[in-house]
């Protein structure tokens, strides 16, 4: 099972990318310094600050394939200072971040230097698997990081509360419920077929 709910996840990523510009079109959803060298795609996307929605189309494609899971909104800071991330879990034990990458960027970096290589070219677009192996990916990138630039990044040494599973809000991720719906999305104001079909087909 796990298997193909990473196969299901990764071999849809460029229909995921269609349904989120059709919600959110005026989102860039791409690394500015990866746009220099490269055209939008797998080796540019960061989804930075578009794990809610990103989150919230992928929670439909795993129910459309009746595959249990968990939206999580974990919290970190206070005040002025608050952020928030949006990730899955499935029952079946993977962890699921449509937006991991926008963690480890580094402003250090040109766009392509070996370190953006490894975390462009070589992990994928999106994460799915164990927590564990979650955890070994991270480790790997703070290596290839060093390695680079000869100091781990501030923002990435910090890592470590993003993936707490402090809020269930699976309930409101209901795009599934809402899918033999011909009606105007009360908060995306996109037609809901419109914004399901690249999910579906």
């Amino acid at each position: 099972m796990n298997n193909f709910i990473k196969n299901l996840l990764l071999s849809n990523f460029n229909k995921l990318l269609q349904s989120t510009k059709i919600a959110c079109p005026k989102e860039n959803l791409h690394n500015s310094n990866r746009l220099k060298f490269y055209n939008p795609g797998k080796v540019t996307y960061d989804g930075k600050l578009n794990c809610g929605i990103t989150s919230y189309l992928t929670s439909f494609m795993l129910s459309y394939h009746n595959i249990d899971h968990k939206v999580w909104l974990s919290k970190y800071g206070f005040g002025d200072y608050l952020e928030d991330h949006v990730h899955i879990t499935t029952n079946s034990g993977l962890l699921i971040d449509t937006t991991y990458r926008q963690f480890f960027i580094d402003y250090r970096s040109d766009g392509n230097c070996d370190y953006y290589k490894y975390l462009f070219e070589t992990c994928e677009p999106i994460f799915v698997g164990s927590p564990n192996e979650f955890d070994l990916l991270k480790k790997s990138i703070e290596r290839q990081n060093i390695k680079v630039f000869g100091s781990l990044n501030q923002d990435i040494k910090e890592l470590s509360d993003f993936w707490k599973q402090d809020i269930n809000i699976t309930p409101k991720m209901n795009l599934y419920d809402m899918r033999k719906s011909n009606e105007i999305h009360p908060t995306l104001l996109v037609e809901i077929p419109s914004l399901i079909q690249p999910l579906i087909t």
